[in-house]
């Protein structure tokens, strides 16, 4: 079982690896939990603290939206995920 939302972890995968079109479910597993130890504890608390609810989904779209940032820090890359989940929140 995957710590985040398979379609998402996928679409990391692709986006870092776009020529490696011949992957297998253990690559996958294996991508899936980098990332978990890469970003889940400071998503969790960068979440909790911008009011983001703490969920499977929320967290893999933050996953997700850190591992496609530029940034080179972790924190930073956490930093603009909230920040990109925050901007395109439908607004009430």
């Amino acid at each position: 079982m995957l710590h985040y939302n398979r379609n998402l972890v996928l679409a990391a995968f692709r986006a870092a690896h776009p020529d490696d079109l011949e992957i297998d479910a253990q690559t996958i597993t294996d991508f899936d939990t980098e990332l978990f130890e890469m970003y889940d504890a400071r998503l969790r608390e960068q979440a909790a603290q911008s009011n983001i609810p703490v969920n499977k989904f929320n967290l893999s779209m933050l996953a997700f939206f850190a591992h496609q940032s530029g940034g080179q820090l972790v924190a930073t890359r956490v930093r603009h995920a909230i920040r990109f989940f925050h901007s395109v929140e439908p607004q009430p």
